[in-house]
C-alpha cells in the first residue's frame, strides 16, 4: 500500500495560507485575495520549495480567474429579490436532481436488461449524459456537484436587486447561465482546496494546465475507503430485504403517520397524513438497519448531547424519512420540472409552510409541536443568517432552507433524498458536541461509549472463535490513571499480543478533512507504538492486566489503531497498522469471512455466499497479524476499481485547466468476483 504522509503539504506558503505564519495570505477564492502579496511572498522567500511554487501558481491562476468570473455573476439576479433568488436556486437544483434521477433510472434499467447479474457496489455508477451544458458523470457525482454549488447561488442571492422597469425576469436564460458560472466558481474552490491541503501538482503543458495528484495511488486510497463504506452502509439492509426477512424493525413503529397526499388551499400546500403503507415501512426498516449496522448504532438511542436530552439519532433519522415521504409527493417521478414562472419555482423548490412540516412531524410521532419544532430545526439551513456555515457544511444534513422569518421553507431534494445517512448522523453529532476538535468523538461521552461497545464486540467475536478462543486471553483495557499508559484494548492470541488504540473519528469528505484525518492517524499510530513498547518493556504490567503468560514462548507485540470506518484501513506508520473495527471483528470471530452474496431472483430461496479464508489454525492466524490488515482483502475490489477521469475548466486567459479526479471502474469491481452461478447452490 502507498505511504501517505501529512508532511508533504508543509511549506512556508502553506502556513501563511492557513493563517499560521505572517504575512497571512487570503485564499484565491476569497474577496480579500491579494495577487501582489502572493507574488511578493514567493519572490522574497528565502526558503521556498517546489511545494511553494505549486501553491503560488495555483493561487495566481485561480485568483485571477475567480475575479473575472465574479464580474459575470454580479448582476445575474438583477430583477429578483434575495428571497426570490433563493427559491430560484433551490428550484434549479431540484430540477437537476429530478433529471438525474430519471436518467439514472433509465441507465439502471438498460443495464439490467443487458445483464443477468447486478452488483450492489456499482449501482448508480454509470456515466450519465444529462444535457449540453453539463459534463457527463455518474449520478452521485452530478447530484453532489449540484447541491454543493448551491452556497454559491445563495451568496449571489444576497446581492439580488429587484427592478421596477416592468420587465419580466427570464428564468430559463438565467438558469443555465447561473448553472455554468456557479459550477465554475465551485470547481475553482475545489481545485484550490485540493492543491492546498493534499499532495497535488499543477503543471504547465504545451497547451494548458494540468492538475493531478502527486501520487495517484495515494488519492485513490481515499476513494476506495469511501466506496467500501458506502457499500457496507447499505449491506445489511439489502441482505435483510433480499433474503426475505418479514419482521419489522422495532423502531419503525415510532412512526404512526406520514405524508400520504397533498391538497391546495388558497394557494398553500396542505399535507394529508395517514398511516404508512408497506412501501413506507420497508424504507423505514432499511434506514433503521443501516443506522444499527454502522458504528453509530452503538449510541443511536442516546441523546445526541447532554443539552438535547430528548433528541436521538434514531428519532432524527426517522424524521428524515417522514420528510422524504413528503418530498416524494411534491416531486413525483413523472412531475414537470421545467420552470417559466414564480409558480413553477415554488412548486419545484418544494416551497411549503414551516407550520405544515411541524404539523406533519407532530402527527408522525404523536408529539407536541414544541418537540416537532426541535426535530425540524436540525434540518434547517439559514444562508442569510450564517453563510459561512452553509459553505463549510453544504446542505447535506440541513437540506431545508429558511430565509429570516419567512414562513415558507424550500427543500433541497438532492440532499434530502440522496444524502448519505451516515454523513447526516455525523454532522448532527458534530454540531451537538462542539469541542476543540469536532471531527474526533473519541473522548466525548458518545466516543467513550463507542470504545466500550467496540471492546465488548471484539471480545464477543473472539469468544465465538473455536480456533482462537482456547489460546486467547479475555479482551481487557488499562483505564486512565491505573498505570503509566492508558490502553484502550489488550488481548493475547497465542504468542501474539494485540495492543489497541480505539478511535472514533468523523468521516473525512473534503481535502482539509482528509489532511486532518491523516494527522490524527499519524498521532494515533505513534501513541499505540509507544504503548506497545511500554508493555514489552514492563512484562509485570502485562501479566497484571492479561493474567498468567506462557513462560516458554516469546511474545510478539502488534500495535493496532482501530478506527470506526474504512478510512485509514491498511495505513502503516512505523510498526503500527490501522484496521477498521468491522474487519478486526470478522478476523477475531472466524478464520473465514463472507466476502459476497448472490441471489437468484428467478428461483425461490436460491441464495449463495462467497467465503474468503483468512486462516485455519492459530499459527496461520498469528502469521496474518498484521499483514492481512495492511493488505486488506475487503478493500481489494475497490482499489482495483480506481480509475481517472478529468474535468476541463476554462481560465480567464482562454487556456484550459484539466483536473483529474478518481471514478469507479465498475467493470473492475465486477471482474473481481467470480460469476454468481459459481457460488449459487445447484
Amino acid at each position: 500500500m502507498s505511504v501517505l504522509s501529512s508532511n508533504f503539504v508543509m511549506s512556508k506558503l502553506f502556513r501563511q495560507a492557513n493563517g499560521k505564519a505572517d504575512p497571512k495570505l487570503a485564499h484565491p477564492t476569497s474577496a480579500k485575495f491579494d495577487y501582489d502579496l502572493w507574488k511578493k511572498s514567493f519572490a522574497e522567500g528565502s526558503e521556498m520549495t517546489s511545494r511553494d511554487a505549486t501553491l503560488v501558481k495555483a493561487a495566481l491562476l485561480i485568483g485571477t480567474s475567480v475575479s473575472v468570473l465574479r464580474q459575470c455573476t454580479e448582476r445575474l439576479f438583477e430583477g429578483l429579490t434575495p428571497r426570490q433568488a433563493i427559491t430560484f436556486a433551490v428550484a434549479d437544483a431540484n430540477r437537476a436532481w429530478a433529471i438525474i434521477r430519471q436518467k439514472n433510472l433509465q441507465a439502471m434499467r438498460k443495464t439490467a436488461s443487458a445483464n443477468t447479474t447486478a452488483y450492489s457496489s456499482t449501482l448508480g455508477r454509470s456515466k450519465l449524459d444529462v444535457g449540453p451544458h453539463v459534463t457527463s458523470a455518474s449520478a452521485d457525482i452530478l447530484n453532489m456537484t449540484s447541491v454543493d454549488c448551491l452556497p454559491h447561488w445563495f451568496a449571489g442571492a444576497t446581492s439580488a436587486t429587484p427592478t421596477d422597469d416592468g420587465t419580466t425576469f427570464d428564468y430559463s436564460e438565467a438558469g443555465w447561465k447561473a448553472q455554468y458560472l456557479y459550477s465554475l466558481e465551485h470547481v475553482f474552490k475545489e481545485i484550490w482546496l485540493q492543491i492546498l491541503w493534499e499532495p497535488w501538482d499543477i503543471v504547465k503543458t504545451e497547451v494548458d494546465w494540468e492538475v493531478k495528484p502527486h501520487v495517484p495511488d495515494d488519492r485513490g486510497l481515499w476513494s476506495a475507503w469511501g466506496w467500501r463504506d458506502e457499500s457496507l452502509a447499505f449491506q445489511q439492509a439489502m441482505v435483510r430485504r433480499n433474503i426475505g426477512v418479514s419482521s419489522r424493525h422495532p423502531s419503525t413503529g415510532q412512526i404512526v403517520k406520514t405524508a400520504i397526499g397533498l391538497t391546495v388551499d388558497g394557494g398553500d400546500i396542505k399535507i394529508v397524513v395517514g398511516a404508512p403503507n408497506n412501501e413506507h415501512m420497508d424504507k423505514y426498516d432499511d434506514a433503521m438497519v443501516t443506522l444499527d449496522s454502522c458504528y453509530l448504532g452503538s449510541f443511536a438511542d442516546e441523546p445526541i448531547s447532554s443539552a438535547q436530552s430528548g433528541l436521538t439519532l434514531r428519532r432524527l433519522e426517522l424524521a428524515a424519512r417522514v420528510i422524504q415521504d413528503l418530498v416524494g409527493l411534491m416531486l413525483p417521478d413523472d412531475g414537470d420540472v421545467e420552470y417559466q414562472s414564480e409558480a413553477d419555482l415554488d412548486r419545484i423548490s418544494c416551497a411549503i409552510r414551516r407550520s405544515e412540516i411541524v404539523d406533519l412531524l407532530a402527527s408522525a410521532f404523536g408529539v407536541g409541536h414544541d418537540i416537532a419544532t426541535k426535530y425540524l430545526e436540525h434540518f434547517l439551513s439559514a444562508p442569510f443568517a450564517n453563510m459561512t456555515a452553509v459553505f463549510r457544511n453544504s446542505l447535506w444534513h440541513r437540506p431545508i432552507v429558511c430565509v429570516d422569518d419567512d414562513p415558507i421553507l424550500n427543500i433541497v431534494a438532492g440532499a434530502m433524498m440522496w444524502g448519505s445517512p451516515v454523513r447526516r448522523f455525523e454532522r448532527w453529532l458534530q454540531e451537538a458536541n462542539k469541542s476543540k476538535d469536532g471531527d474526533d468523538l473519541t473522548k466525548t461521552p458518545l466516543g467513550m461509549k463507542y470504545e466500550s461497545a467496540t471492546r465488548t464486540k471484539l471480545q464477543d467475536a473472539l469468544a465465538r472463535n473455536i480456533v482462537l478462543a482456547p489460546v486467547s486471553s479475555p479482551m481487557t483495557s488499562i483505564p486512565k490513571g491505573k498505570a503509566k499508559e492508558e490502553v484502550d484494548g489488550l488481548v493475547r492470541i497465542g504468542s501474539t499480543v494485540l495492543v489497541l488504540e480505539i478511535k472514533c473519528f468523523l468521516s473525512p469528505s473534503e481535502p482539509i478533512d482528509r489532511h486532518n484525518y491523516l494527522v490524527k492517524l499519524e498521532k494515533a499510530t505513534a501513541q499505540v507504538s509507544r504503548k506497545a513498547q511500554w508493555l514489552q518493556d514492563n512484562p509485570e504490567e502485562l501479566a497484571h492486566w492479561l493474567g498468567s503468560l506462557p513462560s516458554d514462548t516469546k511474545l510478539r507485540f502488534v500495535p493496532l489503531v482501530v478506527v470506526n470506518q474504512s478510512a485509514g484501513a491498511g495505513f502503516r506508520s512505523g510498526d503500527a497498522v490501522v484496521v477498521d473495527a468491522h474487519f478486526l471483528s470478522l478476523f477475531l470471530s472466524d478464520g473465514t469471512y463472507r466476502a459476497g452474496a448472490a441471489r437468484d431472483f428467478t428461483t425461490s430461496n436460491r441464495f449463495g455466499f462467497l467465503d474468503f479464508e483468512m486462516y485455519a489454525s492459530v499459527e496461520e492466524a498469528e502469521c496474518q497479524l498484521p499483514q492481512l490488515f495492511e493488505n486488506h482483502p475487503g478493500l481489494a475490489p475497490y482499489l482495483s476499481a480506481v480509475a481517472w477521469d478529468e474535468a476541463v475548466v476554462p481560465l480567464h486567459n482562454h487556456i484550459n485547466m484539466r483536473m483529474r479526479f478518481p471514478v469507479m471502474n465498475t467493470g473492475a469491481i465486477e471482474n473481481h468476483y467470480p460469476a454468481a452461478e459459481d457460488f449459487l447452490p445447484r
